[in-house]
């Protein structure tokens, strides 16, 4: 379904919301044996970022396909009150790590990167998030390399929906993109309200 999905979506007008619920990202990157249906959450107030998620072991992913694909749920809570909520995407890899020397086969540190997919380019809390999952990600395994893809397709705004955003779709569409085992394609506003028709429309 996810090929169906990434070769038809263009076909489709696009959608005239300004959103895509949330539980989308569970129903579309199910298919993809990496997806954890736990995601992580993350809070943010001003007094202080707290993180939570699943936490596992290499061993209890195995059987997996890279990426192993984590939905990031952020609630923002700012200093006038204002509610802020977000989606974004953790891609972790598992690959094994060369050989050091001296070291047997089953002594050899195993490393892997874990990467994140922010669709906006640049927001106020863009550090404060990167190093809230650069600690998850150490209590993951210290051995795993963070950092943040490049892609950053969201508008900061989208004129015809000022108050409302995409990410989910963008999330949606980038956890697909690389669970095919592609970069993360950049598209319009237009391309991705077309996504997200499709969506709705293979996935009521």
């Amino acid at each position: 379904m996810l090929s169906k999905l990434e070769d038809t979506f263009r076909s489709y007008e696009p959608s005239t919301r300004c959103w895509l619920d949330g539980d989308y990202i569970w129903t579309v990157l199910k298919e993809h044996s990496g997806m954890l249906k736990e995601p992580i959450l993350i809070n943010i107030d001003p007094e202080h970022g707290h993180i939570t998620g699943p936490l596992f072991k290499r061993n209890q992913v195995q059987g997996k396909k890279d990426p192993i694909l984590i939905r990031v749920k952020i609630d923002i809570m700012t200093e006038d009150g204002a509610r802020f909520k977000h989606s974004n995407l953790l891609a972790i890899y598992l690959d094994g790590g060369s050989q050091k020397s001296g070291q047997s086969e089953n002594q050899k540190d195993a490393t892997g990167r874990a990467t994140r997919f922010e669709p906006v380019e640049e927001h106020e809390y863009t550090d404060e998030i990167n190093q809230l999952l650069q600690k998850y990600v150490t209590k993951l395994s210290v051995n795993l390399v963070y950092s943040e893809l490049p892609q950053h397709p969201q508008p900061n705004v989208d004129g015809e929906c000022p108050n409302q955003g995409m990410c989910v779709a963008y999330v949606v569409k980038a956890g697909v993109d690389l669970a095919l085992g592609r970069e993360v394609e950049l598209l319009s506003s237009q391309d991705i309200k077309r996504f997200a028709s499709a969506v709705e429309t293979l996935y009521e």
